[in-house]
């Protein structure tokens, strides 16, 4: 892929978790641009073409690692009214399904 990570751990970097006794995993890390109003549509639509034009690789990197692909979306509001308007078009999750992929949507408090 060539793609630069917006942020990665080695797997021999990381720390070994003292309940398991076994080594925390790598991880790659790439961040959409930030974006400032209510609506999710453009993020959405900027990870799904990232998503899309990569997903050859993304699947070969699952099949050779072994690894599971999280799509983390963090929501940041600066009071309890101030939540935005999620929609996550079909295709989307299709894609997402296609990646067999974790979604996860954080909600932050700043």
């Amino acid at each position: 892929m060539r793609v630069q990570p917006s942020d990665y751990g080695l797997y021999e970097n990381m720390r070994v978790n003292p309940i398991t006794g076994q080594r925390n995993p790598g991880f790659w890390e790439y961040h959409t641009e930030r974006y400032l109003h209510y609506d999710c549509g453009p993020a959405f639509s900027e990870l799904y073409r990232f998503l899309s034009t990569n997903i050859d690789s993304l699947l070969r990197i699952k099949e050779v690692y072994q690894c599971e692909i999280i799509l983390r979306i963090m929501i940041y509001i600066k009071d309890e009214m101030d939540h935005p308007g999620i929609t996550i078009e079909t295709s989307f999750m299709e894609l997402a399904s296609r990646l067999d992929a974790r979604i996860d949507i954080d909600i932050n408090w700043y």
